[in-house]
Parts: C-alpha cells; sequence; structure tokens
C-alpha cells in the first residue's frame, strides 16, 4: 500500500516554538524536527552542580496544544556521544543523565518521536541508554545515520581492527540496532547525501526499518526556472526509499525562509510521481510485511469472503483455462463427439470449473466435468451453479461433495486439474494430494499443475524479524513457537542476501513406483554483502501444463497475479553476516513439516 506522505522540516533556533510551527504548516509542512536543548544550554548543564534545575533547560510544553506536540513535533536529543566515552567519570555520568532528561521530556510532551544522531566510534553507550528508556518511552526512536559517513569518519579504524569502518552508515546503525536488540520501535532516519552508494549499499538499506529520509537542501539541484529539483540518481534513491516509508524530512542550511515551500511541492511531485507507478499495488492495502499463516484449505473450511478475494485474481484462471484448452487439444487434436473426462479437485465455488467450461468452448471440444470439494458450504455454491449457469451453458458437471483423498468415481478422468498450490509450492500438500488421485487417473491421463518446484534463499528484514518476536505465543510451552511457524508475506522491506535457489520440485503425475514425497537438500549461499540473517524466503514456479508457466519468483514473475504471497521462514537469533561468508541452508520435509538447519562460514 501506498501510505500517505509526510514531509516534515528541521528548525533552526526557535525562539517561539508556535511562532515557528505555524510558518512551518504555511510553508507546506506537516511536522518539524528541533534540538531538545540548545548547544548552549547543554553545556550549562554539563557543567552544573547536582541534577536539580533552576532554570528553564528546553522549550515550554505551553508553547503547544498537545495535539500538535503527540503529532507535528519530532525531538532531536543533544549529540553527547564523545561526552558518554569520557576518561571522566562524572561527567559520563551527567552525560548520560542529559540524554535521559531529554527523552523524559519528550515522552512528557507526548512527542510521536525522538531522534538521536549516534557516532560510529561511541555506539554502544548511547545505545545502552537508548534501549534501557526503551521500557519508559513508548513512541519511536528514530536513529539518525548518513548513508555515507563524513570524511573524517571514514579514515577511523578500530584499533583492535574488529570493526571495520567504510564510507558507509550502516555499520553505525547495525552496530547501534543490535545493542538495543533489534527493538522494533528502533529504526532508521536515513540522511541522502550529494554522492550515492552503490547499488548492493542501497539495496540493504532496503531491509532496515527505515522511518524516515532527511534530505539536506545542498543535496538538490536548481532546475533552468531556478527551482530546487533533485539529480535524475537522487530522484531513484528517493523512489526506491518510498517503497519502505512515506516520511521525509528537509534539512536547511539555517533558518526555514518562505522559499522552503518548492523543496516540498518538489517532494509531492515525486511521491505523486510513485503512487502513479505503484497504482497495480493498491489490492494489497495493509498487507505490506504483514504476518498471515498460510492457508490449511485441506484441514480448515474456507469462508466465502476468502474465496472472492481469490477469485479476482485476473491471471491465475486465464492461465488456467489455456492450460486446460492446451490439454484439451492434446488428448482430441481432431474434433469429436466423445466427451473427455475433466476432474476439478478442491473446485471451491467453481473458479476452475468456469475455467475449464470456457476451454472447452474455445477449443470446440465437448468435456464432462466432476467438481469435488469437501466444504459443505462451497458446495452449496457449486450446486446453485450446476443448476443455473452451468446447465444453461448446456455442460454436465457432477458436483461431488467430498475430501479428494476419499473420492471414489465410476469413471477415470482424463484431465484432473487442482490450484491446491501454496506459496511455497507443496506446503498445502499438493504432493500428497494429486499422487493419491491418481488412481482415478486414466493411464495417459494429464494432470495440472504438471510440475512446480520450490526456491528459497537467506534474506534480511529486521521489519518482519521484529513482527515475529512481537507475536503473541501460539503454545505456552514452546518459548519460540512462532519462530517456529512459516508466514505469508508481502514483502517489501528487505534485502535478499543471495539470489534464490532451487529447492524441491514435484510432477504430476509420477510415475515412479512407491515413491515418497520426503525431501532432503542442502544449499549453499555466499553473501553479497555484509548484513544481518533474518531467515529465509521461499517462492515457487508452476508448470501448469504444455509450458504455460505461473510463478511468484522474482524473476519469473507472472506479473498481475494476485493469489500468493512469498513464504518467510525466520530464525530466532538474527545472524551477523560478512561479504563472502557462505550460508549453508540444510533442508528437508517430512509430511511437509520444514526443518532448517542453518551454518554460516567465512
Amino acid at each position: 500500500m501506498v501510505k500517505k506522505l509526510a514531509v516534515g522540516v528541521f528548525l533552526d533556533r526557535v525562539d517561539d516554538m508556535a511562532e515557528a510551527l505555524s510558518f512551518s504548516r504555511t510553508t507546506g509542512y506537516d511536522y518539524v524536527c528541533h534540538k531538545v536543548v540548545e548547544p548552549e544550554a547543554t553545556e550549562l548543564l554539563l557543567k552544573s552542580d547536582g541534577d536539580s534545575v533552576s532554570a528553564p533547560f528546553s522549550f515550554s510544553d505551553l508553547s503547544l496544544m498537545s495535539a500538535d506536540w503527540s503529532h507535528s513535533f519530532v525531538g532531536h536529543i543533544s549529540d553527547l556521544n564523545s561526552h558518554l566515552a569520557s576518561d571522566d567519570r562524572i561527567l559520563r555520568r551527567k552525560a548520560a543523565s542529559l540524554v535521559k532528561y531529554e527523552i523524559d521530556y519528550c515522552m512528557h510532551l507526548n512527542a510521536p518521536a525522538v531522534m538521536v544522531e549516534p557516532d560510529s566510534k561511541y555506539t554502544a553507550n548511547m545505545a545502552e541508554i537508548i534501549h534501557g528508556k526503551l521500557n519508559d518511552y513508548l513512541n519511536s526512536i528514530w536513529i539518525r545515520i548518513p548513508m555515507i559517513l563524513e570524511d573524517e569518519l571514514s579514515a577511523w579504524d578500530a584499533s583492535d581492527n574488529s570493526y571495520n569502518v567504510s564510507r558507509s552508515g550502516w555499520y553505525t546503525w547495525t552496530a547501534f540496532h543490535a545493542e538495543c536488540n533489534y527493538e522494533k520501535r528502533v529504526g532508521v532516519s536515513l540522511q541522502m547525501s550529494v554522492d550515492i552508494p552503490p547499488e548492493e549499499e542501497i539495496m540493504r538499506w532496503l531491509g532496515e526499518p527505515i522511518k524516515s529520509v532527511i534530505i539536506p537542501t545542498d543535496v538538490f539541484v536548481q532546475n533552468p526556472k531556478g527551482y530546487p529539483v533533485l539529480t535524475k540518481l537522487h530522484q531513484q534513491l528517493l523512489l526506491r526509499l518510498f517503497t519502505v516509508t512515506s516520511q521525509v524530512l528537509i534539512k536547511p542550511n539555517g533558518p526555514l525562509k518562505e522559499e522552503h515551500k518548492f523543496y516540498r511541492q518538489y517532494i509531492d511531485f515525486l511521491h505523486k510521481k510513485f503512487e502513479e507507478a505503484n497504482v497495480e499495488d493498491s489490492w494489497v492495502a495493509g498487507y505490506d510485511d504483514y504476518l498471515q499463516s498460510p492457508l490449511q484449505p485441506l484441514m480448515n473450511n474456507l469462508e466465502s469472503q476468502i474465496y472472492e478475494v481469490f477469485e479476482k485474481d485476473p491471471i491465475k484462471y486465464v492461465l488456467y483455462e489455456n492450460a486446460i484448452a492446451a490439454a484439451i487439444m492434446s488428448k482430441q487434436p481432431e474434433e469429436t463427439s466423445e466427451k473427455l473426462i475433466v476432474m476439478v479437485l478442491g473446485a471451491g465455488r467453481g473458479p476452475i470449473v468456469k475455467a475449464a467450461i470456457q476451454a472447452s468452448k474455445k477449443t470446440s471440444r465437448p468435456i464432462t466435468l466432476y467438481a469435488v470439494e469437501k466444504n459443505r458450504n462451497a458446495v452449496n455454491t457449486l450446486l446453485h451453479l450446476q443448476r443455473s449457469l452451468w446447465k444453461e451453458l448446456g455442460f454436465d458437471v457432477t458436483v461431488v461433495h467430498s475430501d479428494m483423498r476419499k473420492f471414489n468415481p465410476p469413471v477415470k478422468g482424463d484431465i484432473i486439474v487442482s490450484e491446491l498450490l501454496g506459496s511455497f509450492g507443496d506446503n498445502e500438500l499438493s504432493p500428497e494430494c494429486l499422487d493419491g488421485a491418481q488412481r482415478y487417473l486414466q493411464s495417459d491421463g494429464i494432470m495440472i499443475p504438471q510440475n512446480y518446484t520450490s526456491f528459497v534463499h537467506p534474506i534480511m528484514s529486521a521489519k518482519l524479524h521484529t513482527e515475529v518476536r512481537t507475536l503473541p505465543e501460539k503454545n505456552a510451552k514452546t518459548d519460540a513457537a512462532h519462530y517456529q511457524t512459516p508466514y505469508v508475506v508481502h514483502m517489501k522491506n528487505k534485502y535478499d542476501i543471495s539470489p534464490p535457489q532451487k529447492l524441491f520440485q514435484y510432477h504430476h503425475p509420477n510415475r515412479i513406483p512407491n515413491d515418497t514425497n520426503d525431501r532432503c537438500q542442502q544449499l549453499d549461499f555466499e553473501a553479497k554483502a555484509d548484513c544481518v540473517l533474518s531467515g529465509f524466503a521461499g517462492y515457487f514456479e508452476s508448470e501448469l501444463y504444455g509450458g504455460i508457466m505461473m510463478s511468484i519468483l522474482p524473476s519469473t514473475y507472472t506479473e498481475g497475479m494476485l493469489s500468493w504471497f512469498p513464504i518467510y521462514f525466520p530464525i530466532k537469533n538474527p545472524l551477523q553476516i560478512k561479504k563472502g561468508d557462505k550460508i549453508s541452508g540444510g533442508t528437508s520435509v517430512k509430511v511437509h513439516l520444514f526443518f532448517f538447519n542453518v551454518t554460516i562460514s567465512g
């Protein structure tokens, strides 16, 4: 879903907060970011004796109404990183106390977010304080991180060589995030720079919980009319960042002026461009990075609204229609009055039956249809269609209320069709069900789908991992129950550590005598960059029949298909990965319980 854009602005040395916020809104901005304590006051507080307050240390909470503080103000915490790492124990204690005071004041104001600016040299000290305050402060903590560090920082290196600082701010962020135990409320406020980082660096950032994007005004250039714009490369970067955040902060060089409204207008223009390019995603409103348990149609009866959602897929049933038509022509290349027997297993409310009818009409080949469904409520719908629409179309459809595994037809089918595929291909027991259905398939019969292959690869997604962490326990006896469950997810906020690899493949009909569907496979992945392993993403690719493909694998994705999201297999503890590390994922499946055994080697 494309979220509503919110654009804020950094304010510099405000005397009257109400007047400053009013002017910011007049200039087009939705909220402001300002230091909780000015630098001069910070130094005085550090030099003062004791913790008592004898003079105002920040602006008055009477400056704004409560609704303004809670919706339109982000507090910027003082940069006390060097003080927190000082050899002076008293100075360290005072600096820590001041950071806590500032966060407490933002909590007092009910500010929606607090911005913290860590230093790559002193990450741990500030992170420890922030982590400790998370029990009190319930809103977001934005960690301000430049995409590319200043030159003086990039030249620094740890004396023990245990921490390799490059020009990337990602290393500062990931160290800070780890110190905060990957807490869900801690996210990145990512600052763009004049330089653009490498492609892999950008992709890696897309796997982090980006709360906002900071754009200094010196990143902009002027167009021929004198208005601020971004270069093509910066435009492309921001459009990609819009996939994971809709919060932007403009940082002027100095006080806010009337002409800064043009920066806001330009961001509006780019976001509208982003919305227009992503209009096809409107159907997944609310599903981005939202964890769902995979459907289990064999175990549970689906509800009417779920059937309705899947029936709206504009592509899947066209592909099934084409595959059934190809199968019919393969069985009957010449016109004949002899009817082929087509069996639809798991007919639901009839979309595959409709596809078979369309295929019969398209090929001018008559068919006899069986619609097998175990859900009594869906069978009611099928019986209505049998007596009305299908009868009017002149098609003989036998509706059978039965589990396909117990179905015992009087005749064998020429073509058997099913749509039991899950997000991982085989995770909805499709192989077991279709193998069992072979007993009522003609010896030269055709099954649709003809084959399907599962794919898997390691991913980094702090968003997905923290979503799993915050789920209620599914089993009080098992502390890690929610990490042992796969989830269906429309993944947006992720980084692909290594490309997907083929895992398991199934063919129907299966002509291997006494074959089982137990599988065991080890795949080796090589990390493209330093990152954090959060789990594995899975996909499927299926040949319905005769080269007609259907896929959710990103490289072969069937455009416009809506019925499946990828599957996510979480791991309990995120693993730090170095570029070039080998990630060995040993995967086994027995009666379709999936087991992942992960090892890392340098």
